[in-house]
């Protein structure tokens, strides 16, 4: 399948049924494809801004520190220190 919003090629058997768009930024055109690919927008509750340091246990202590019960949690696969701060 290819993606409306993207224009790339997903992941043979992919059963996607999320989208969080870019940013958390979207707009009523991009609400009418995902409707039309039967996606539904997510977006966070808790930004870790991971992205802007190397340390583990910065992010980490961001997210014990707020996190509540139904929070999702923003981050991303982009430094190693995110992916250890995840796990």
């Amino acid at each position: 399948m290819i993606c409306k919003i993207c224009g790339k090629e997903l992941p043979e058997g992919s059963n996607v049924t999320l989208m969080r768009p870019p940013g958390g930024n979207y707009n009523n055109r991009v609400k009418e494809v995902c409707k039309e690919m039967g996606l539904s927008i997510m977006l966070w509750s808790l930004d870790t801004r991971d992205w802007a340091t190397n340390d583990v246990d910065e992010v980490v202590n961001k997210i014990v520190s707020k996190v509540k019960n139904g929070d999702v949690i923003l981050m991303h696969e982009l430094k190693n220190s995110s992916i250890q701060a995840a796990l």
